[in-house]
């Protein structure tokens, strides 16, 4: 029997017995040091602790999309509650957004209504995130001027289709984001653009261009599901975070994939991993 079949009956074993919340008690290693949260009404409630992850940061990809503005009837986020809820005491806040890839055109609104974002938002973030993702491709000065507009310290996220992880998007980055803001590379894992190595390559390759401080990698704990996506499955995880070893790491996303049965499964999961020498 091989070690991922192995641990994955134990995991069901801890699961069924109740063990798993025995882990939250300690917790292994730090697994994550950020959980992104992309907001809506639906996954609201879905929301749980990610302290047990080793995260302590929670990273909105908006705090507005579009014309919601999350302050309506049935749709009212209580954005100073976060850090409790999440147990992250760190916010990172995203700006204005919009659920489309919009036209360049529309960058500057989305600066100008970013701005009005940061202003009323009743939250103190740590930093701000640019919900603009940006991707070899993108009108380059446009975005430079989008991202120039933004209130710092800011992140902003990048990635790339299909066999384009690399040198040419490590170069794209250099060329279009400010040395000054920091840079989130989703790791194209969940959606199939990279393999774990590709991600981990790339991200390596932006800790020496801009440095530690400044770069994070989005691991995409979701794989497809026949039109939609599901959770990734423990054990299906369990190659990206074997080569991320060493990196900053922010898991996508909390609300939709990482439920608290998911975090108790993954923990479980790790614990069994590790009775066998190769490890989780």
């Amino acid at each position: 029997m091989n070690r991922p079949l192995r641990a994955a009956l134990l995991t069901a074993s801890l699961a069924a017995g109740g063990l798993g919340a025995l882990l939250l008690l300690a917790p292994p290693a730090r697994i994550f040091e950020a959980v992104m949260w992309q907001p809506d009404c639906a996954s609201l409630r879905r929301l749980t602790r990610y302290d047990v992850l080793g995260a302590d940061t929670l990273v909105l990809q908006w705090s507005r999309v579009d014309d919601e503005r999350f302050e309506r009837p049935g749709c009212r986020i209580d954005w100073a509650a976060l850090p409790e809820r999440t147990a992250t005491p760190a916010v990172i806040l995203g700006l204005h957004g919009s659920v489309q890839d919009p036209v360049p055109q529309r960058y500057p609104e989305l600066a100008e209504r970013s701005l009005e974002a940061a202003r009323e938002v009743p939250l103190r973030p740590r930093a701000y995130y640019a919900p603009l993702e940006l991707y070899p491709g993108v009108p380059e000065d446009r975005a430079r001027a989008y991202l120039a507009a933004l209130p710092r310290p800011l992140w902003v996220s990048v990635y790339a289709g299909p066999g384009g992880y690399g040198p040419n998007l490590e170069a794209f980055v250099q060329r279009v984001v400010p040395s000054d803001v920091g840079v989130m590379l989703q790791d194209g894992v969940g959606v199939g653009h990279a393999t774990p190595a590709e991600a981990a390559r790339t991200a390596r390759a932006l800790e020496r261009l801009r440095g530690r401080a400044r770069v994070m990698l989005i691991v995409e704990a979701f794989r497809p599901f026949g039109q939609r996506f599901r959770s990734a499955l423990p054990w299906e995880l369990s190659g990206q975070l074997r080569a991320y070893r060493g990196l900053r790491t922010v898991a996508f996303d909390g609300g939709h994939y990482l439920s608290w049965t998911w975090v108790r499964a993954l923990l479980a999961y790790r614990w069994a991993a590790s009775l066998w020498p190769e490890g989780a």
